[in-house]
């Protein structure tokens, strides 16, 4: 998972090789955080739920709980980017490129509308250490 310095956008890989870029632009930094906490409810630990986490307020153990958000942020792209499972994700964003790893032996570069540039591949794993340094982002012509 990546985002921009200004968390505008969110880049992630999943364990099926996809890649898919979001608009966190306005989802979950307003209104809908403000009504979530509000609505935040916090039950008493009953002795059937011994094993869940919890914290003492009021000198009763409570176990905050919440509902999960309904939608999911806009997305912008997604992909299938490798055949296997989705690593490492860099986002170079000088550059408007993004980089991606994954257990099917491949690194691959992308534009950041998600149009494929190129594999760096072998077929034994690499041991690639990220982020991704400028320098070492090949010339595109």
């Amino acid at each position: 998972m990546e985002t921009d310095e200004e968390a505008e956008i969110l880049i992630t890989g999943d364990s099926r090789g996809y890649l898919k870029m979001w608009d966190i632009s306005s989802y979950c930094n307003g209104d809908d955080v403000k009504e979530r906490r509000e609505s935040f409810v916090r039950r008493t630990l009953s002795k059937d739920n011994q094993d869940n986490v919890g914290c003492f307020t009021d000198g009763r153990f409570t176990i905050p709980t919440f509902e999960p958000l309904g939608q999911p942020p806009p997305l912008i792209w997604s992909l299938r980017g490798h055949t296997k499972a989705v690593t490492s994700i860099v986002y170079i964003e000088d550059k408007g490129l993004i980089g991606s790893g994954s257990t099917d032996c491949s690194v691959r570069l992308w534009s950041m509308n998600g149009r494929y540039l190129g594999t760096f591949g072998q077929k034994q794993p690499w041991k690639i250490q990220f982020p991704i340094k400028e320098k070492e982002i090949p010339v595109l012509c």
